[in-house]
């Protein structure tokens, strides 16, 4: 048996995690030497008497012994211990047994309990808080940081971050001011990428085909989930997207693009085609321009300015400007000339 093997075993069968195969061959090394049974009295001893906190927690040694120190035979859970496994007996001065060699072996038994401490820690804060966004929300998450998700976004958070990293897990469109902490990276998952903060303020749009990213200000990391080795470091005024696996650099877009969180849509001298898209982004709705004007589209431009007024108000400003008139049909308005 390898050095300090026995101890990984006896961890396991104290934890009730060892297999068949595993508590013959904890047997045999209990029989090769008397002084094996005293060890192992000893470090039951020491498990009873000091690991009333760690059984409270119920680690889930299984995984832990996975991560740590992986065995070739499978475990499976014994409701009890094999009768030839010598049971504990309390004494009143347990350590008094120990020789160095036994001391050594608890520090080890000790170390494997602080592993196995570490694992059920680092697993146990699932991301339980669920925001889905019914309607345009902003909220404060549990380190200050501001997020402002649209209407239809959902955020996955847990109630406390670690000391290690900040997560979250976005779905759709929403708008991030983190609190700056470099001990404490702050990150977002999306089903395309991740997007670690470097202080900064930005923008996340994430749909089923793509990922886009565009920073307000400072910077951020946008690494491809699929290709990690793909990866930028995008600035102030820069936008990248992940499309396809892939990750390039790309236009920073319109002014209008975070109209859904401000309410304010501005146009100078904006071309109509673009004025649809940017209104249907806007208001989510479907707003096309006649086939007959396609050709002249953008050469038709607008200078104006709306701050949370309603579409029937945008409209109609807009059609006094160009002198257009809108049609209705089906569930679709269009812009047309009379």
């Amino acid at each position: 048996m390898e050095d300090n093997e026995h101890i990984r075993l006896i961890t396991k069968l104290l934890s009730r995690e060892t297999s068949p195969d595993e508590e013959a061959l904890l047997q045999q090394w209990l029989e090769a030497d008397p002084e094996h049974r005293l060890e192992f009295n000893a470090l039951r001893n020491i498990w009873d008497t000091g690991g009333e906190v760690a059984r409270d927690i119920q680690f889930d040694t299984a995984a832990a012994w996975e991560k740590i120190a992986p065995s070739p035979a499978s475990p499976s859970k014994h409701k009890s211990l094999p009768p030839a496994l010598p049971s504990a007996k309390r004494t009143r001065s347990p350590l008094r047994l120990l020789s160095p060699r036994m001391i050594a072996a608890a520090s080890a038994l000790f170390a494997l309990c602080i592993a196995a401490g570490w694992y059920y820690l680092a697993h146990q804060h699932p991301l339980q808080q669920v925001i889905a966004a019914a309607d345009n929300q902003q909220l404060t998450l549990p380190d200050g940081s501001k997020i402002w998700l649209r209407q239809g976004a959902e955020l996955k958070y847990p109630e406390h971050f670690d000391n290690a990293r900040r997560e979250v897990q976005l779905t759709g469109e929403a708008f991030f001011q983190p609190i700056s902490d470099p001990a404490r990276p702050f990150a977002i998952k999306t089903a395309h990428g991740s997007i670690e903060d470097i202080g900064t303020t930005f923008l996340v749009r994430n749909s089923d085909t793509t990922d886009e990213v565009l920073v307000i200000t400072g910077k951020v990391k946008l690494t491809n989930e699929e290709d990690p080795s793909q990866s930028l470091v995008l600035s102030s005024g820069q936008k990248a997207t992940i499309l396809k696996n892939k990750l390039s650099p790309s236009g920073w877009g319109t002014p209008n693009m975070m109209s859904w969180k401000t309410g304010v849509l501005e146009f100078r001298q904006t071309p109509l085609d673009q004025i649809v898209q940017d209104i249907n982004e806007h208001f989510g709705s479907k707003l096309a321009i006649s086939p007959d004007l396609l050709t002249e589209a953008k050469t038709i431009k607008v200078t104006a300015r709306f701050d949370h007024q309603p579409l029937e108000q945008a409209l109609d400003e807009i059609k006094l400007t160009t002198g257009l008139h809108i049609m209705r049909i089906k569930d679709t308005l269009l812009f047309v000339r009379q």
